[in-house]
């Protein structure tokens, strides 16, 4: 009798091994981080098909109400304090261009009065996930 739980948990803990584990190259730093962050997203997935094949919800809409859980979940276990990767200084500034809704970043100090040169990096489009407001 006690060789079954012994043999199912055996079991368990090689299939959760054989899923999270994925080769990697000998220069990354924390692999165990990025192997359970991997782990977590194909299981993000794997739920958002299974949700589609069901007919309970779009996969899109899966996939983007499960990221927004882990993002609410890694702020509550990493803390809300990084200031949203910002540098100190840098004015930001939610404006619209033509009804297209648009954030400026400005650098702290230089350039008023004349023209400066900027970078435009569009994103989104199909499969786009996450959000620019928060």
């Amino acid at each position: 009798m006690r060789l079954l739980p012994v043999a199912a948990s055996l079991s368990l803990a090689v299939a959760v091994a054989y899923y999270v584990y994925t080769p990697l190259p000998d220069a990354i730093q924390e692999p165990w981080k990025l192997l359970l962050l991997d782990a977590g997203f194909r299981t993000m997935m794997h739920l958002a098909s299974l949700k589609s094949w069901l007919g309970f919800d779009h996969y899109i809409t899966s996939i983007r109400q499960s990221s927004e859980g882990f993002d609410g979940m890694m702020e509550g276990l990493v803390g809300s304090g990084s200031g949203g990767g910002v540098m100190p200084g840098v004015k930001v500034s939610d404006i619209t261009f033509a009804g297209v809704p648009v954030r400026v970043y400005e650098p702290p100090a230089g350039g008023e009065g004349h023209l400066r040169r900027g970078v435009m990096y569009f994103h989104g489009g199909g499969w786009a996930l996450g959000t620019g407001s928060e």
